[in-house]
């Protein structure tokens, strides 16, 4: 979790293919542009669009599935995009449910990929 300069919460998760120095290094350029462009303001599903574009330009490809989150404890809003991730699961009064997921297609995958946003009011005591 990264709490963002606005009050909200950013988390995310992913993954890249390959291992070793290269799939290493791969993972550290995205975490820190997702990191630097959360706390621009970069919204979950432009900030995919821009992963993608840089995981596309780079001189190693690779794919990736990642997950998005931006909460605003303000208006309890999760607004949230992926990429090749599942969706996350809620679990309200006892029950448990996936998040209707929004397009998005691995990071990596194909050039100008555009990534859907979903949102959801959580209340209190949900977990996520």
């Amino acid at each position: 979790a990264l709490h963002l300069p606005d009050g909200q919460t950013l988390l995310s998760a992913g993954d890249l293919t390959g291992h070793g120095v290269t799939a290493t290094s791969g993972m550290a350029m995205l975490l820190g542009a997702l990191r630097g462009m959360a706390i621009a303001g970069v919204q979950p599903g432009d900030l995919m669009g821009w992963l993608n574009q840089l995981l596309d330009a780079s001189t190693q490809p690779a794919l990736g599935s990642a997950i998005c989150c931006r909460y605003d404890p303000s208006t309890r809003t999760l607004r949230w995009a992926q990429a090749g991730h599942p969706a996350p699961l809620l679990f309200r009064d006892g029950t448990g449910r996936s998040l209707a997921p929004p397009e998005g297609v691995l990071l990596g995958a194909t050039s100008g990929a555009t990534y859907g946003q979903a949102e959801e009011r959580l209340q209190p005591d949900d977990l996520l």
